[in-house]
């Protein structure tokens, strides 16, 4: 701000200057300029005459017929020539506007002084002895006959050209003036002594003369020239009107001239013309002659009267002449702001239009622009960008060809704009997985760039807390479609905001079956099988169903390390058999055929053992019941299967019960007494194997 008040104070002291060298340039000056005119017209004929006296010479001075006389014939040629002294030219201006940048005030203003019109005759002249052949004064068609009739008489005739010039004052008329008449009489001496040494004669032409002057005005070329500096143009100069004739010559002084250079000042190809110019007079004959001692009387006549005679143009012109109006002083005028626009308005970020205007005696002068942020910019129309928001001052300073300046103060109100921010692309992933969020904001005004703040709300019912920064993370628990949204904001309260699209799926999980491969009918078989998703960790808590050949076999939790497990027995036909381990998916798993384990399962036969649990002896002829338990291999009941017990060569057969036990009947021994085979036997069937038991029955008291 100081910088700006130093440089307005500058300009102030500048314009006072400028003020105070006003006043001294108002001081007059004046110089004189003499324009010596002369010039001359053409040779114009304005009379030819003669006079013939036939009285002043008796015929008896001469033989043969006709009559003589005393005569000439004359012509009259005139051309004016002009002197006219010379045309005084005062050239008045202020010499303080002999300056860079100043329109010289000149006025140039003529005066004509007196001079002389020179007419300069010439008179050719025959003078002699005249005859005419014929009577009344007519010789037909011999050589030389005047209008009058008569002619030379050969021999007896001088000719001469005699010439005489009379300067009558005169003074140029400007056209305001014109005509002007300056006016004289004067004689010219024609012949003053004999003729044939009989005849003593003076002859004169009696002149009465008045010139009729009509000025076309003194026209110059004025040129102004400065030794160093750029060409001036010529100008055209014609005074007309009466006389003094005042003329305006102004000449611009550009700021490229040199200072303490002088202004040279020209009138060049000066010219004037007296157009028309006439002649209006008398012109007549005067005779004094003596014939033989005796005096003839005098003629004197007018031989001719003229009236607007012409002398044709005359033109004139006059030497170059110069003045040195003085040296070159340098401007001291400063420029002018004319307006400086505004107010100006705009956001941050975007280029805004300025326009100002200024004039100075010096041509346009340059425009600089100086704004609060630092900021430079030139010319009459530039666009400046402001990278925040505020209020800024400037400065703008109009600077002449010269260097002198004028500085003018201006305002600029400059809103925000709301950054802009972009969420980044749509995401999918697995939930529990963590997704990494980055948002790209930007704002118009570059310096909110470096202090934006970014804010997060993953719109995740689950796990409400959002986050801050232009990175951060989440992880959502629960599979589905969420609309996470960012939110810039910068530095003076503007934001906005983008949502992008998360896609929460569930996770694939891989089954496999740990439990046994192989089992005996009846036995107790663990069914097992262990569940991870698809990134190794379990699958906790989830349901697993086993099936053998498609049919249901068990169920179980997964527990915290994923493993199902069962135990079952094995009650199906022996063979080769399937069992598939399947999770059937839930809200946060994927399940079904891609989630199911299958495994061949081997079924062999159960093994069936005896116990007996009858006596080992009986009477004979006595009716016997045999009784005997079968079990499996695991100490079960073998139910409903067919045993034969006998003893010696008689059996009988029974089916077991729920206990696995079997008993029947032989209605009679009929065996001697003594020591038998007691014989056990099942046959087996597709789910077992057969069994039999042996052992020692006694019939009646056997002794060894």
């Amino acid at each position: 701000m100081k910088s700006l008040i130093s440089i307005l104070v500058a300009a102030t002291m500048l314009a006072t200057i400028g003020l105070i060298g006003g006043a001294r340039d108002a001081q007059a000056a004046s110089q004189t300029v003499n324009l010596n005119f002369s010039g001359s017209g053409g040779t114009q004929t304005w009379l030819q005459g003669e006079v013939v006296c036939d009285e002043c010479l008796p015929d008896i001075l001469h033989s043969g017929s006709g009559s003589w006389g005393i005569g000439g014939t004359v012509e009259l040629d005139g051309q004016a020539t002009w002197n006219p002294g010379p045309a005084s030219t005062g050239l008045q201006y202020s010499a303080g506007n002999v300056r860079q940048g100043r329109t010289l005030d000149l006025v140039d203003t003529l005066t004509p002084q007196a001079g002389t019109v020179t007419i300069h005759y010439s008179v050719p002249i025959e003078f002699g002895i005249f005859h005419t052949p014929g009577s009344g004064g007519s010789c037909g068609s011999v050589a030389g006959c005047t209008s009058l009739g008569w002619a030379p008489n050969g021999g007896e005739t001088t000719s001469t050209t005699i010439t005489a010039s009379d300067a009558i004052p005169c003074t140029m008329p400007l056209p305001g003036e014109s005509p002007r008449a300056c006016s004289k009489t004067f004689e010219i001496s024609i012949f003053d002594g004999n003729l044939f040494s009989i005849i003593g004669a003076k002859i004169t032409l009696p002149i009465t003369e008045t010139v009729n002057v009509t000025g076309s005005g003194i026209a110059s070329v004025r040129v102004a020239a400065i030794s160093g500096g750029p060409a001036i143009s010529n100008s055209a100069l014609n005074f007309a009107g009466t006389s003094p004739s005042s003329v305006s010559d102004p000449i611009f002084i550009s700021c490229s001239q040199p200072v303490g250079a002088d202004l040279l000042y020209s009138m060049t190809q000066n010219s004037y013309t007296a157009s028309p110019m006439t002649w209006d007079g008398s012109v007549g004959l005067k005779i004094n002659a003596t014939a033989l001692g005796f005096s003839i009387p005098v003629i004197n006549t007018t031989l001719v009267t003229l009236t607007g005679f012409p002398l044709g143009p005359v033109p004139m012109t006059a030497p170059d002449q110069q003045a040195d109006l003085g040296s070159v002083q340098a401007n001291n005028t400063p420029p002018t702001i004319t307006s400086v626009g505004g107010p100006y308005v705009g956001t941050e970020g975007t280029p805004i239009q300025f326009g100002a205007s200024a004039t100075s005696v010096c041509g346009a002068p340059t425009l600089s622009w100086l704004f609060s942020d630092g900021g430079v910019a030139f010319g009459a129309n530039p666009q400046h960008t402001f990278v925040d928001n505020g209020v800024y001052s400037g400065l703008l300073t109009a600077t002449d060809a010269t260097g002198l300046t004028a500085s003018q103060t201006f305002s600029v109100t400059v809103a925000n704009v709301n950054p802009t921010v972009d969420a980044g692309p749509d995401q999918q992933n697995d939930w529990g997985r963590t997704i990494a969020f980055h948002a790209n904001g930007a704002d118009a005004g570059a310096v909110d760039n470096a202090s934006l703040l970014y804010t997060w709300n993953f719109n995740d019912a689950f796990d409400p807390l959002g986050a801050a920064g232009q990175d951060v993370t989440h992880v959502y628990s629960q599979p589905g479609t969420y609309n996470p949204v960012v939110t810039v904001y910068d530095k003076d309260g503007g934001s906005s905001t983008d949502t992008l699209i998360v896609t929460i799926t569930k996770r694939d999980v891989a089954v496999s079956y740990t439990g046994s491969g192989a089992a005996q009918i009846g036995d107790t078989v663990n069914l097992s099988a262990s569940v991870v998703d698809e990134y190794g960790q379990p699958v906790v808590g989830r349901l697993v169903t086993f099936t053998l050949d498609g049919s249901p076999l068990g169920s179980a939790l997964t527990n915290t390390f994923g493993i199902a497990q069962t135990n079952v027995t094995a009650a199906t036909a022996a063979g080769a058999h399937t069992i598939v381990a399947s999770f059937v998916g839930d809200g946060l798993y994927h399940g079904g055929a891609s989630s199911g384990a299958s495994t061949n399962f081997s079924v062999s036969k159960a093994s069936a053992n005896f116990t007996y649990l009858g006596g080992l002896n009986a009477s004979p002829s006595k009716a016997l019941v045999l009784t005997s338990k079968l079990l499996d291999q695991n100490g079960k009941p073998v139910v409903g299967k067919l045993v034969t017990m006998a003893v010696g060569s008689q059996s009988c057969s029974a089916t077991t019960n729920a206990s696995g036990v079997a008993s029947c009947t032989i209605s009679k021994l009929t065996q001697k007494p003594g020591k038998y085979l007691l014989a056990l036997n099942f046959g087996g069937t597709a789910d077992y194997t057969s069994a039999s038991l042996t052992g020692v029955f006694t019939i009646g008291n056997a002794n060894p």
